[in-house]
């Protein structure tokens, strides 16, 4: 959960028993504000799932691969037009992790996003100031861009969830995509051959900073630019199955 809805809770409440309290009630006192903050969060995180079940009701994963076999853009990337997704809140956790000192202020890009339920789960559980996301396929992008006005609708109506100043979905080829600006930068790769792989990591060497961090599913990057951040690689469970995937993190040197 953002670092900032804790931030918020924990500081006037511990400034206020300092002046009233011993040390012990002081004790006490952060205590309660700890469990505060530990609840606030936790009603963040129920009511951003929430919002995304709701949202993306008639997009389960058989419709996204059903729009992405029978894309009209297709044939342009033979094989490679294969359709996967996470669990909800274990991508929201991995995105915290990657960020442990908060991702305020921070941009978040997903390259082939989809639906857009990475971007939105982005969008959703964590501070940052941006999540964009970039789909070849304008089918999928079609449905992408209508379970994202869903979510901004959702997201109005809620006292708890707080999105990013920028949460954009855009149509096109991700290797057209100025990444500079990143410093999460996801990719589920299932799919993606040994070519792609090798532009998709001449890219992120050419235009990721210094301490950008890389998630990418099913494939390694092969570059002595990045090195495991972490523990390099991580089992994830997907959204539609309990079949797991291997996750590779990296951060940019």
């Amino acid at each position: 959960p953002p670092m900032a809805y804790a931030c918020a809770t924990r500081g006037p409440a511990r400034l206020t028993s300092v002046r009233k309290t011993s040390a012990a009630g002081r004790n006490g006192a952060r205590q309660r504000v700890v469990a505060s903050s530990s609840s606030t969060a936790t009603a963040t995180l129920v009511e951003a799932k929430r919002i995304y079940e709701a949202a993306f009701a008639s997009l389960p994963h058989s419709r996204c691969m059903q729009l992405a076999q029978g894309s009209s853009k297709r044939n342009e990337q033979n094989d490679e037009w294969f359709y996967g997704e996470l669990d909800f809140s274990t991508f929201a956790a991995l995105l915290s992790n990657l960020s442990p000192g908060g991702t305020g202020g921070e941009s978040f890009v997903d390259l082939g996003s989809g639906a857009g339920k990475a971007v939105a789960v982005a969008a959703l559980t964590q501070a940052y100031k941006s999540c964009i996301g970039v789909e070849l396929l304008p089918e999928l992008h079609a449905e992408a861009t209508a379970a994202q006005e869903k979510v901004l609708a959702l997201a109005t109506e809620s006292h708890h969830v707080n999105l990013p100043c920028t949460y954009e979905l855009r149509e096109g080829n991700m290797f057209a995509h100025d990444c500079r600006n990143a410093d999460i930068l996801y990719c589920h790769a299932t799919c993606l051959g040994r070519e792609t792989m090798q532009l998709l990591g001449w890219q992120l060497e050419e235009q990721l900073k210094p301490g950008a961090r890389v998630v990418i599913m099913s494939k390694s990057l092969n570059s002595s630019l990045f090195e495991p951040y972490g523990p390099g690689v991580i089992s994830m469970p997907q959204g539609h199955s309990e079949a797991t995937l291997d996750c590779y993190l990296y951060v940019k040197l």
